[in-house]
């Protein structure tokens, strides 16, 4: 076995280092920017937006839960066109691309949260519980805004 230099001791310890330092892609779907607009009207759902980042391997959302909500949809927009009113419809669960992102905004995908605790207002936040079909589970918080609100900054 040949002895190394310092300076290329020093390099390969370098290179080692480096690449033990770089991010690895992760297993577990992430869950950012989450937010909720509560209703006005008491006993209305609220409407939910987030953003779901890829782990390394394809996924699929297939629901989500919260202690303080009695049940979360998932719901897709559907345009209105010139002569038919916006709508929207079911949705059994959305797939997030291995490192990709599946997005849950204002007029499209988004979730609908029925039976919020009145406790919950403007300002507080929602504990979530997002469940995938690999069988993982992600905790995260949506910050909630009043009806006409921007979005919060997430």
């Amino acid at each position: 076995m040949r002895n190394l230099t310092l300076p290329a001791f020093h390099a390969v310890a370098a290179v080692l280092a480096l690449t033990g330092c770089q991010p690895s892609k992760s297993d577990t779907v992430a869950v950012k920017y989450a937010w909720a607009r509560l209703s006005p009207v008491p006993d209305r759902p609220a409407a939910l937006y987030f953003t779901l980042t890829g782990a390394n391997q394809t996924d699929r959302l297939v629901g989500i839960d919260s202690a303080v909500v009695q049940r979360i949809e998932l719901h897709e927009s559907m345009g209105g066109g010139a002569h038919a009113m916006a709508g929207m419809k079911p949705l059994s669960g959305v797939d997030v691309p291995a490192n990709g992102s599946a997005l849950f905004q204002p007029g499209g995908n988004h979730a609908m949260l029925f039976g919020v605790d009145p406790a919950i207002t403007p300002g507080t936040a929602i504990p979530l519980r997002f469940r995938f079909a690999s069988g993982k589970a992600v905790e995260s918080e949506a910050k909630t805004v009043a009806t006409g609100q921007d979005a919060p900054g997430v």
